[in-house]
């Protein structure tokens, strides 16, 4: 699942999900000013991705995986959950923090 988080774009708090394996190869690209969450139905998953910078603890931020302003309709109703995701904020709570906007100033 993939969160547009650009303030002023026509796809902000939009999402789009996405189904990967390893039987049908796909990967995806996620651009910077958007959020990500992964979904396993298995346990004993593993999963490998790429970054363009080095981790920030600084910088890391986590959005309720059932935040109602984004609406992701997650085919399941009680995940099993880090302590950071059970705890993550509402995008509304944390929106000045993020402070990303689609043109303009902070591009």
């Amino acid at each position: 699942m993939v969160v547009d988080l650009r303030k002023g774009s026509s796809t902000y708090k939009k999402w789009i999900g996405f189904i990967l394996s390893e039987y049908n190869k796909k990967q995806i690209l996620v651009p910077k000013r958007f959020a990500h969450g992964i979904l396993t139905p298995i346990s004993n998953v593993e999963t490998l991705y790429k970054v363009d910078e080095y981790y920030s603890l600084e910088y890391d931020r986590s959005i309720r995986w059932d935040d109602p302003d984004i609406g992701i309709e997650w085919p399941i109703s009680e995940p099993i959950l880090s302590e950071k995701d059970k705890n993550a904020p509402y995008l509304k709570d944390i929106e000045d923090e993020i402070n990303f906007y689609f043109g303009g100033k902070n591009e």
